[in-house]
This record gives structure tokens, C-alpha cells and sequence, in this order.
């Protein structure tokens, strides 16, 4: 499995205090016959808090890119990041549920 840190991203808080997250792109490669796919998942992680990930996502880079994207985008917290999942799952119509894990 291989991390790669995609962007970050400060944010104030209610009491104007920042937070910086940090958005990394997981990879796992998975052997296929005599093929390796790389599979998919995302980690979001709070500079000297917690952190979430989801691993199994999707096997496109594509899929995945834009994901990230969106979680940058609309400042996506390790906290709030499962709802986030719960919900881009459904749209997207996943025929699975990503692998969930928290770690703190």
C-alpha cells in the first residue's frame, strides 16, 4: 500500500482558529493473474489530530482523482468523511461499500 498526499487545505473553525487537513490518495495494488490493478481509496487526515480513510474505493484514477477533488473542495473533515462516503457511494451507485477505517 502506498500514501500520497494530494493537497491540503486550512480552515477556521466557529472560533476563528485554523485547522489544516491534509487529503492523500491510497493505493494498493492487487495481483490479477499476470496483471497487477492498483485499487483505490482515500485517507483525510487533521495535522496533529485524527484522521479517517476508506480503502477499495474504485480501480479508476480517474474516479478517485475527482473524488479528492471534491473533499478539498468542500473542506471534507476526518470527522464528517464517513457521510461523505455514505453518500458519494449511493450516488455514484458502487456495487460494494469501501473498507472503512479510523484511526486517531
Amino acid at each position: 500500500m502506498h500514501e500520497t498526499m494530494i493537497g491540503t487545505r486550512i480552515c477556521s473553525d466557529e472560533l476563528g482558529f485554523p485547522h489544516t487537513f491534509c487529503y492523500w490518495l491510497i493505493t494498493q495494488h492487487i495481483p490479477a493473474g499476470h496483471f497487477t490493478l492498483e485499487n483505490y481509496g482515500v485517507k483525510v487526515e487533521e495535522e496533529g489530530g485524527e484522521s479517517a480513510c476508506f480503502y477499495s474505493i474504485t480501480y479508476s484514477r480517474t474516479r478517485i482523482d475527482t473524488l479528492l477533488a471534491l473533499l478539498m473542495e468542500h473542506a471534507v473533515t476526518p470527522v464528517n468523511l464517513f457521510e461523505v462516503m455514505e453518500d458519494w457511494t449511493e450516488k455514484n451507485r458502487l456495487p460494494y461499500q469501501p473498507q472503512q477505517a479510523v484511526t486517531m
